[in-house]
């Protein structure tokens, strides 16, 4: 027979209480231990995110670096190559500017030539006519000399 204790309560139910709890205890370490074990799952997993993000972050920088080091390298040699260009085309400009130069200081000196013959035929012109006039107001006075 099921012996009563105190408070009416039989050895059975006791145990069975004392069972329940040492359950319940265990059940409750074990919940510890598992909410403990999520924890650190939980706090490993948000550092290994934070890891990889750093790592995406960082090579993303490194990506993003290696970009603009070799837009900068293209943009260089796109100025070098507009520099060449810009440097070859006034070279030909000094060039044809120079030919047109001596050109026209050809013309220049042709017309000159043309223009200091052209003043001694005038003057040579100039002096005959001259000495014609002379000449001929010799004539001219000595004539009246002569009828007067």
């Amino acid at each position: 027979m099921a012996r009563v204790g105190v408070g009416g309560a039989t050895s059975e139910e006791i145990k069975l209480r004392h069972y329940r709890e040492n359950v319940q205890r265990e059940n409750d370490v074990k919940l510890k231990e598992l909410e403990d074990g999520f924890n650190e799952d939980l706090v490993r997993l948000q550092q290994t995110k934070e890891n990889q993000l750093k790592t995406m972050r960082d090579g993303y920088d490194v990506r993003i670096s290696q970009e603009a080091e070799a837009m900068s390298e293209r943009l260089q040699e796109v100025r070098d190559r507009y520099e060449k260009k810009v440097q070859e085309e006034s070279g030909k400009f000094e060039e044809e500017f120079g030919k047109l130069r001596n050109e026209n200081d050809m013309r220049l000196v042709e017309e000159r030539e043309k223009a200091e013959d052209r003043i001694s035929q005038l003057r040579a012109e100039l002096s005959k006519a001259s000495e014609a006039l002379h000449r001929q107001m010799k004539k001219t006075s000595q004539s009246k000399e002569v009828s007067g």
